[in-house]
């Protein structure tokens, strides 16, 4: 009898009869039945009267088969109670009045009369007088606070109402229970992944038929334990369901395109590849769609759940389960507020189910608003855009409208007989099917009848029907197959076809704008929202996108199309491969995840695979007994074996890479009857057999040492055995079903499961070979069974499954912490650290990876071990002991190094009292700035002090990500560098990167939130946060782009916050006194102010004035919030109050208005001083509350430069820098003086647009607009640059020709020459400065360095032709060169192989030769100048091979000429011309072309009129190949070592093009255009 307890507030059911035999309740309903649930633990939601007799019977079944009925009722007495194999019975008694759990450990129960694990429990009977409420069985201990919310009896009811009872006791808490990590789904709605099942009391008929079925007799609840740290997490996953053809679309208002991989649905950032992920279907998506912020998606398989996620957390909002199975397409109405879907009802008839969805953003259920069942085929289904509630549908023969009217869904047939002379193309087809439905969009359509609705079929044939009349107005043939898709929008057209071919159509169909084809048939398209994007997915699992502006087609993704069988990894060269049933091998870079190359046997299943230990080969097994070895730089086949007579089941190399190991079905060295045989390594003797009870063995992997194997059996169980054969440890159950993939993490104790049950669960195990299961964790992601696992390197694990998706998931902090502890080592990892981490171990941009947790060699059990292990032992002990040498050594003096590779260009000791930078005219016109010793001194003093402030400090911690080397430069904006005292961190912008370095080890931290350059930055008074903004960038979610500020947090380098605002730029930020406001303006012509709330991000209030903001700042001495802000012809004063934001302008004299004001500081009184542009500085006196302010004038700087930056030091202090470079500290003569006299004085170069400085002002931090920070000492009037870059963007980047010298040059459009220092090793890129600066009145437009003997110099050309020497040890200029006789700009300058002749090529294409020695000219040739009028050379490179070339490349064209080295000629050897193209070659002046010469001596060239690189052979006079890009390439440079060739695009992206692979491996680098040209890597 059902009935509503009012005390729990829930439906229970009432067992009202007096005798337990008559009266009771059976779950299954029928004996032979099994409600299999698993799980030791038991718990039973029951109210037992008090006095009333009652009875229950849980039926437990063991491993060995037998079952075990435990019995619990008040009829026992404690002291007759039986306990035996077959029965164990408790007595309990029961006097309260309140609900009780009964809470059964079934394990212990059963431990005192079996010594079988406890299997499943079976069946469960509750008799006579009482309430049953639910029953539920778990893996975990579960107290009344961490009881899911599914379990628990009521929300309302305190714990204290509630009777908890354990039988026999309460088990002891385990120290991190087991439990599944899955973060993207609500623990209540982790269906069938959840350590938790029910059995389903209510409605009784269900739970009586279920019979162990999940869809109607078990229910799975989430976990309600405390949130895990997860071991893992997921960062990427190759793979897409090309079969199904709505299973790909694009977010709304974002660039995030949404498609299905398996039972994981994937949204990703179609311009970075960045992925996040909606984990918890059960089975394989088989549709998608989005509206707003919500994704719909469909499972397939008989269940047919919908999950309703929302698109920002990834959080499942809704599950709705309607149908059957079978659902075939679904669809959300424009706004959102309904959802359809079509699938099988119990009659296996199509029913289509339309939802209410509007209430689940207020937290209420979905509400079904009308059932219909379809006597016509539906294929797709599509909500209308002119009408709601009304919808479409078609499928064969068959195109309906529905429209819901009083809960009912009518529809329509229109009528598809066309009229005579009314088909376009093609002819009529008496039978079709009809497969999708798009909607005429656009402007102007305002009536039914003009609109149209637009019907594929799988003829390749598209319907015209008006929407209005509803008939059949044309028909298009548009492709030779079955059309899967379209869409519409805005005058356009795109189809998708089984012809392989994505067609671009204008609406009148009269031909095609454009077509993409592709390797199989196109199954979905989509438009991205800003109309200039198309997603394409294939059948065959690739996604691609094509930009329609620039034709660019790019693919974002490539997967397998069936089982992916094996792994196998090559960390020598960052790659690992993959095989699969589908007959295709495949490649794939560890970073990027892209594929790398693809090897294809059809209609053949490979089973495994295996790198060589040194050698780039393959080898790989096949299902005909075959092994093939491959080449893979070559792809070509190496060798083949036909040993086997059956499918060949695993391969394996030695670490040596002498001998290859296989294994076969056909028993030949493989597991037969239950056994393993050890083999010695050179004899294949077998040297130990090892047997076991298990039915086969399933994996099998030695530990780290060797001295102990690791084995997986068919049955679930984790073996350990000592390597004579003893068991060591034996754990069972480690999956639910069959566990058949196993990996050993390659540095630390973590084993990593996959089974059958589509968990990957990872482990930690202690030395003594034992795992502690309890603390494991299991991991959500796979649509069907693991079938290999991969750890690509210590921090990367690759899983592939059963379906068609390989996964790539980060090791974290946390899984390296509990490994630790399972050793009883302390983890040495520190608390600032995030917790969930992508790239592992710790990276540094000082050095090299230092992994500070112990180190994990493997067990070292009493015995000896084998040569091949102790000399790996010994290997990894030698680079501990130097990674340990080195860290200390750093320890000890951090700046040795940096000391020790000062540059040796000194200059006379005397400098030190000499201004900072040494200039001389030299001949030519050139002025060189050389750096003097004094300023290292000084630095390296700067260094000590610092480190000595900074004992016990941490340094920066490593974030997620890659990381860049260093970044050399700075923004050189107003406020864009700062200084953190206390934690040592001088924090600046570098174009979008947010550099954070420490002063003492000069090490970076480079982060990088922003998409533009830098314009100010602002710290808060306690120095733990940091406000950056950024220029305006353009975004899909705003019409207009807008500025970003972002907030970071300076302990874990993390942005917390990303806000916007202003849509011109930002010109200032301050944070208030007590770090919870940030206040913002905006660029000129912008007049804005905003207050942001700096705790959530989010704008409080906001004001206008009436001129553009310059400066602002907090007041600190105010009752009320209140700010100022400076224009330039107006201060205003502003105060927060309860209601709004006050302002009043302050009433200034005329005085102070003579010139425009420029700068502002805040005195520690609340009085203000102003800078103008005479070089006056005002102090300001504002009375409270008043707009009348006293006015004196406190100082001037010499030659009254404009004052650019002020900074208030103490009461008495002023700091005062110009925009000529000048820099000035007053002193307040007296206290309430207002005379200010100058103390020191000291000058720079470049404007001051930022001051650091505190205290007394001894010394001070100072930014410049020329591209410097400085260090100033200013009781010495000594500085020495920290920071030192170009002031524009740079243009040339000029590396030398040998390793041995260590010196490269810049040259930017400020027509400035750099020459910096280059580190002493690859990992001390911290050492690279600046240590000359060559200044001439022509811009400098390209260099080489050189070596004249033994004296390392400098060649450099200027935009007049001249061609000047500098000898880089004397900082002198050697020669200047006669000009070009045309006088065009100098491209390059290239020296000869001998080193004694330089070959400059100019913008006009002429080619002269010099003698390096005098500057002699030698030759001039004209032979490389373009045909084409008006065309200016764009870059030029020489080949090194003997028979040295020339190339120069142009915007149409590519000439080859020989280089005048030997004979004083130039021929020309070839000449490539771009084909025609509809770009226009002005582009070449906004994306130059970019050339290089191969390892083989072809010709790599780039134009911006291609949308590819290719590769041209002058000798033969014909394209060899073409090497697909994202973008255009602006910039390449070949490696000294010949084998690889960097490059930079537009999007500023830089990359490596692997020659002899022909892979390309890019990464997202600059904000532009990257354009400076260098001639080797």
């Amino acid at each position: 009898m059902l009935l509503q307890d009012r005390t729990i507030g829930h439906q229970v059911i009432n067992l009202a009869g007096a005798v337990p035999a008559a009266n009771y309740l059976q779950l299954p309903l029928d004996k032979i039945d099994s409600l299999a649930l698993t799980g030791r633990f038991l718990y039973l939601q029951v109210f037992l009267k008090p006095g009333d007799t009652y009875a229950i019977h849980v039926d437990v079944k063991t491993a060995d088969r037998n079952t075990t009925r435990v019995s619990i009722s008040n009829l026992f007495s404690a002291e007759t109670v039986k306990r035996t194999q077959r029965n164990i019975q408790i007595a309990h008694s029961s006097n309260s009045d309140k609900w009780t759990v009964l809470a059964l450990d079934l394990a212990a129960l059963l431990a005192p009369v079996t010594s079988a694990l406890v299997e499943e429990t079976k069946a469960i009977q509750f008799c006579a007088n009482m309430l049953v409420r639910g029953a539920f069985t778990a893996d975990d201990s579960y107290t009344q606070q961490t009881l899911p919310k599914d379990m628990v009896l009521s929300h309302a009811l305190p714990f204290t109402n509630i009777n908890w009872v354990w039988f026999p006791d309460a088990p002891l808490p385990l120290p991190t229970p087991f439990r599944e990590v899955s973060s993207n789904i609500k623990p209540a709605l982790s269906s069938q992944r959840s350590s938790v099942k029910a059995a389903k009391l209510l409605p009784v008929a269900d739970s009586a038929r279920s019979k162990g079925n999940a869809a109607e007799g078990l229910e799975q609840a989430g976990s309600g334990l405390e949130k895990a740290q997860a071991w893992l997490k997921l960062e990427h996953i190759n793979g897409y369901i090309g079969e199904f053809t709505r299973v790909m679309t694009w977010l709304p208002n974002s660039q995030e395109l949404v498609f299905a991989a398996g039972s994981a649905i994937v949204v990703m950032q179609s311009s970075t590849g960045v992925q996040r992920h909606l984990l918890g279907c059960a089975n394989s998506v088989c549709a998608l769609a989005c509206s707003g912020n919500t994704i719909v998606s469909a499972e397939a398989g008989k269940l047919g759940l919908i999950r309703l996620w929302d698109a920002p957390t990834g959080q499942c909002q809704a599950l709705l389960h309607g149908h059957a199975g079978g659902i075939s397409c679904l669809d959300v109405s424009p706004d959102g507020r309904f959802l359809v879907a079509v699938g099988l009802n119990n009659q296996s008839k199509q029913l289509v189910i339309l939802w209410s969805i509007a209430g689940l953003v207020d937290g209420h259920k979905a509400q079904v608003l009308a059932k219909y069942i379809s006597d016509y085929n539906i294929k797709a289904i599509k909500f209308s855009p002119y009408e709601e509630g009304r919808l479409m549908t078609c499928g064969k023969d068959s195109i309906r409208m529905f429209r819901l009217k009083l809960g009912h869904l009518r529809g329509m047939s229109v009528h598809v007989v066309p009229a005579p002379g009314e088909v376009a193309r093609g002819s009529w087809l008496d039978t079709n099917v009809f497969t999708d439905i798009a909607f005429e969009t656009g402007c102007g359509l305002l009536q039914l009848e003009e609109r149209h609705v637009y019907v594929t079929s799988i003829s390749g044939a598209v319907y015209q029907i008006n929407y209005g009349t509803r008939t059949l107005e044309r028909v298009y043939q548009l492709h030779s197959a079955a059309i899967n898709c379209m869409l519409v929008s805005d005058g356009l057209c795109v189809t998708g076809s089984d012809d392989r071919f994505m067609r671009v159509w204008p609406l009148d169909f009269a031909d095609f704008l454009l077509e993409a084809e592709h390797e199989a048939p196109v199954t979905a398209i989509g438009l991205a929202p800003d109309g200039l994007t198309i997603a394409v997915g294939t059948e065959n699992g690739a996604i691609g996108c094509l930009d329609v502006p620039t034709h660019q087609y790019r693919t974002l993704l490539r997967s397998h199309t069936d089982t992916i069988n094996a792994v196998a990894v090559d960390s020598n060269r960052g790659e690992y491969c993959t095989v699969s049933s589908d007959g295709t091998i495949r490649g794939w870079d560890t970073a990027s995840h892209a594929q790398l190359f693809e090897l294809a046997a059809p209609g053949e299943v490979i089973h495994c695979c295996a790198y060589h230990p040194d050698r780039h080969e393959l080898a790989c097994g096949f299902d005909q007994g075959r092994i093939r070895v491959f080449d893979i730089a070559e792809t070509a086949l190496l060798q083949e074996h036909k040993q086997h007579r059956q499918a060949v089941l695993q391969v394996v190399y030695l670490p040596s890479g002498k001998l290859l190991f296989s294994l076969g079905q056909d028993g030949n060295l493989c597991v037969y009857e239950a056994s393993i045989l050890l083999f010695h390594g050179s004899t294949l003797e077998a040297v130990r057999k090892i047997e076991t009870s298990a039915a086969g063995f399933t994996g099998l992997q030695f530990c780290h040492d060797g001295s102990q194997l690791l084995a997986a059996t068919a049955d679930r169980r984790l073996l350990t055995y000592s390597i004579d054969g003893r068991l060591m440890d034996e754990r069972h159950k480690m999956h639910k079903v069959g566990m058949d993939a196993l990996a050993l993490h390659p540095t630390h104790p973590l084993v990593a499961t996959g089974g059958a049950d589509r968990l990957i669960k990872l482990w930690p195990y202690t030395q003594q070979g034992s795992l502690t299961t309890a603390q494991g964790q299991s991991f959500v992601g796979h649509s069907d069974s693991v079938t290999g696992l991969a750890w690509a390197d210590p921090a990367t694990l690759i899983t592939t499954g059963a379906g068609d998706a390989v996964l790539i998931w980060r090791l974290t902090p946390a899984a390296i912490e509990e490994a630790c502890r399972s050793l009883a080592q302390p983890p040495t990892t520190s608390d600032s650290q995030p917790l969930l981490q992508a790239t592992l171990p710790e990276a540094s941009a000082a050095g090299p990876a230092v992994d500070r947790t112990p180190a994990f060699k493997g067990f070292h059990p009493a015995g000896e071990q084998s040569s091949m292990w102790q000399s790996l032992e010994a290997a990894a002990g030698l680079l501990q002991s130097q990674a340990q040498a080195q860290a200390q050594a750093q320890a000890t003096d951090p700046t040795a190094a940096t000391l020790a590779a000062a540059p040796a260009l000194q200059t006379d000791p005397s400098a030190a009292t000499s201004p900072p930078a040494q200039s001389a005219q030299l001949a030519g016109g050139a002025n060189v700035v050389d750096l003097p010793a004094s300023q290292h001194q000084l630095l390296a003093t700067l260094g000590n002090r610092v480190l000595q402030q900074q004992e016990g400090v941490h340094s920066i911690p490593a974030g997620a990500g890659l990381h860049l080397e260093r970044v050399v430069g700075f923004n050189g904006g107003q406020h864009s560098c700062c200084v953190l005292q206390e934690q040592g961190l001088l924090v600046y912008a570098t174009d979008q990167f947010l550099v954070l370095e420490q002063l003492a080890s000069r090490e970076q931290r480079c982060l990088q939130q922003h998409d533009t350059s830098i314009t100010c930055l602002a710290v808060s008074p306690a120095g733990s946060l940091i406000a950056s903004a950024s220029m305006p960038s353009p975004s899909p979610a705003q019409l207009t782009p807008l500025a970003h500020i972002c907030l970071w947090d300076v302990a874990t380098a993390t942005c917390s916050h990303v806000m916007h605002h202003h849509s011109c730029g930002v010109q200032a930020l301050s944070f208030s006194a007590d770090s919870m406001w940030l206040l913002s303006a905006g660029q000129a012509p912008e007049q804005n102010v905003v207050i942001w709330d700096v705790a959530t991000g989010t704008a409080l209030t906001s004001g206008t004035t009436c001129q553009p903001v310059l400066a602002l700042a907090w007041r600190h001495t105010t009752t009320l919030p209140a700010f100022v802000t400076m224009s330039k012809g107006e201060v205003l004063v502003w105060e927060l109050e309860a209601s709004h934001l006050a302002q009043r302008t302050l009433h200034l004299p005329a005085a102070l208005l003579e010139a425009p004001f420029t700068a502002l500081a805040l005195h520690a009184d609340g009085s203000l001083f102003l800078g103008d542009q005479q070089g006056v500085v005002w102090r300001l006196q504002v009375a409270p509350g008043s707009s009348h302010v006293t006015c004196s004038k406190c100082c001037a700087l010499k030659g009254s430069e404009p004052v650019s930056c002020l900074q208030a030091c103490s009461s008495s202090l002023l700091l005062v820098g110009g925009s000529q470079g000048q820099l000035a500290r007053f002193a307040q003569q007296a206290a309430g003086s207002s005379i200010w006299l100058e103390d020191r004085t000291l000058s720079l170069s470049g404007a001051v647009t930022s001051i650091n400085s505190c205290g007394m002002a001894l010394e001070a931090f100072l930014g410049t607009d020329l591209g410097m920070i400085w260090y100033v000492d200013m009781d010495g009037s000594r500085q020495a640059p920290l920071v030192t870059g170009h002031a524009q963007s740079i243009t040339c980047l000029a590396m030398p020709d040998s390793s041995s010298l260590a010196m490269m040059a810049t040259t930017s459009q400020d027509g400035v020459l750099h020459i910096w220092q280059l580190p002493s090793s690859p990992d001390s890129w911290h050492q690279v400065s600046a240590v000359m600066e060559f200044q001439s009145q022509q811009p400098c437009t390209a260099a080489a360095v050189v070596r004249r003997g033994s004296t390392p110099c400098c060649a450099a050309g200027y935009a007049d032709g001249c061609l000047r020497l500098f000898d880089l040890s004397t900082a002198a200029l050697a020669w200047s060169a006669h000009q070009h006789s045309a006088g065009a700009a100098i491209l390059a300058v290239h020296p000869s192989p001998d080193g004694m002749e330089l070959l400059t090529i100019a913008r006009d294409g002429s080619m002269a030769l010099f003698s390096l020695r005098d500057g002699g000219l030698l030759g001039e040739w004209q032979e490389a100048a373009s045909e084409s009028t008006g065309q200016t050379a764009a870059a030029a490179a020489v080949s090194r091979e003997d028979k040295a070339m020339c190339a120069v490349a142009y915007a149409g064209s590519c000439i080859v000429v020989s280089s005048p080295w030997h004979q004083r000629a130039c021929v020309v050897k070839g000449r490539y011309v771009c084909p025609e193209t509809c770009l226009a070659l002005e582009s070449a002046d906004s994306v130059p072309a970019s050339v290089a010469f191969g390892p083989q001596g072809t010709v790599l060239y780039s134009s911006p009129l291609l949308q590819t690189m290719i590769e041209y052979d002058h000798e033969q006079g014909r394209m060899l190949r073409s090497i697909s890009m994202q973008c255009c390439t602006t910039a390449l440079g070949l490696s000294l070592c010949g084998t690889m060739v960097a490059f930079a695009d537009a999007n500023g992206s830089v990359g490596l093009f692997k020659y002899h692979e022909g892979n390309v491996v890019l990464q997202q680098g600059m904000n532009s255009c990257l354009r400076a040209r260098t001639t080797s890597v």
